[in-house]
């Protein structure tokens, strides 16, 4: 699932679909801003026989005992690009987890989410998302940003980190990647451990090694799973 056609959501396509076998690939439909890089993605699929489709609110994908709900997703031609992001609720057994691609605090008023352990922070930590509405809505226990060293946005807010501390989660339950590396969840569906991996760090300048091309923020569901 790629949130939205944003490069810094979707410029790592080609790696993964040079390197993964894909069947599918789902993204937001209609985003004027993204058409360049959506047609991009979908000239790769077509080479590769990988159907592009789109999503919508409350559809529900299942990996063996792991359910993924699209809690939000804007397939508009009108919409904001940010605000058209695919976000998804992930429950396995009794954990659950948000992802918020770059939703803004207007969407996440839509978002109807109950209660998650991890809130993987909208729009990289931006002042413009993880209202103190939505956090007392969701009350996670965890928040992981994904934000890299690029001094324009300098990711991420003063004013959001704040809004994490003041809802009650700790800075050593705040995850920055450009600090801490790649951010690994691993549990067993009770349990949630999470590993900081400096040693594949991803620092914001768009030079990845081949082993980082996949996810900045990868949850292995399963503590016995052999990957």
């Amino acid at each position: 699932m790629i949130t939205h056609g944003d490069i810094d959501h979707s410029g790592g396509t080609k790696d993964i679909i040079d390197n993964i076998k894909i069947e599918n690939i789902f993204m937001p439909h209609g985003i004027k801003e993204s058409e360049e890089e959506y047609q991009k993605i979908k000239n790769l699929a077509d080479q590769k026989g990988i159907k592009i489709s789109k999503v919508e609110v409350d559809q529900e994908f299942n990996l063996d005992v792991a359910n993924f709900k699209i809690v939000s997703v804007k397939n508009d031609m009108n919409c904001e690009k940010n605000d058209s992001s695919i976000a998804i609720r992930l429950s396995y057994f009794n954990t659950n987890y948000l992802f918020m691609g770059d939703i803004t605090t207007e969407i996440e008023k839509e978002i109807k989410c109950d209660t998650v352990d991890i809130l993987k922070v909208g729009h990289h930590g931006s002042s413009s998302s993880t209202s103190i509405e939505f956090l007392e809505r969701v009350k996670p226990k965890y928040a992981i940003i994904s934000a890299g060293n690029n001094k324009k946005y300098n990711h991420p807010s003063e004013e959001a980190l704040e809004r994490l501390r003041n809802f009650g989660i700790q800075d050593n339950n705040i995850y920055i990647t450009k600090e801490q590396g790649t951010i690994w969840g691993i549990s067993d569906g009770e349990t949630i451990d999470i590993e900081c991996r400096e040693d594949i760090n991803l620092d914001g300048t768009g030079q990845l090694g081949y082993k980082n091309i996949f996810f900045v923020c990868s949850f292995f569901l399963n503590k016995n799973c052999k990957m």
